[in-house]
């Protein structure tokens, strides 16, 4: 008589934005033998381009690769053996060209996917610049002025001078209630 079928769950967990544990993805429920191993899970592809096929289905994430999934987790007639598969962020590095040719790098910044890079701009001695990105799969419309999180692509910008590197200011007031103290009146109106 062959063993009867029971239930198990894969868990899908991707590394947190700290790189120190792990986030909760996606849970898979499904059915199997009773007592034999689960083998719904395979690696596909290495390096930065692993993922797990579970069950048949891709598992494929932004910014993250395939790191490892439990082995030898045994289905139990309880239903409650549970396969976890886990993914890692994946380092990515910016790379920031002088504007005037010939070009020199100014700047790299290296970080995992999702991490805040914000500190890293505007770019020292480049002040008022803009990122003009060279053939990237992520930014297609244009200058960037600044990134606050690591993309999911090694990118290279070239620094562009914004506006002809004309500076304007912009002073705006805003119309004071009564109450308000430390006013200027201009054209008849309280600021």
């Amino acid at each position: 008589t062959p063993d009867p079928q029971a239930n198990y769950t894969v868990l899908i967990w991707t590394q947190n934005i700290n790189c120190d544990g792990y986030d909760f993805v996606e849970s898979i429920p499904l059915t199997g033998d009773v007592n034999t191993n689960i083998n719904t899970v395979a690696q596909q592809g290495s390096g930065n381009d692993a993922y797990a096929r579970v069950n048949g289905v891709n598992k494929r994430y932004t910014g993250v690769c395939l790191k490892s999934f439990d082995r030898n987790v045994k289905i139990v007639p309880e239903g409650t053996a549970v396969l976890n598969v886990y993914y890692d962020r994946i380092e990515y590095t910016i790379t920031i060209n002088s504007p005037q040719r010939p070009r020199t790098v100014v700047k790299t910044i290296t970080a995992k996917y999702q991490q805040d890079i914000s500190g890293n701009f505007p770019v020292d001695g480049y002040e008022g610049y803009v990122l003009d990105p060279v053939n990237s799969s992520i930014f297609k419309t244009g200058q960037v002025p600044f990134l606050d999180v690591m993309p999911a692509e090694n990118t290279v910008f070239n620094l562009y001078t914004y506006g002809g590197n004309t500076t304007y200011h912009l002073i705006y007031y805003f119309e004071a209630l009564p109450t308000d103290t430390n006013t200027v009146m201009y054209n008849g109106t309280r600021y």
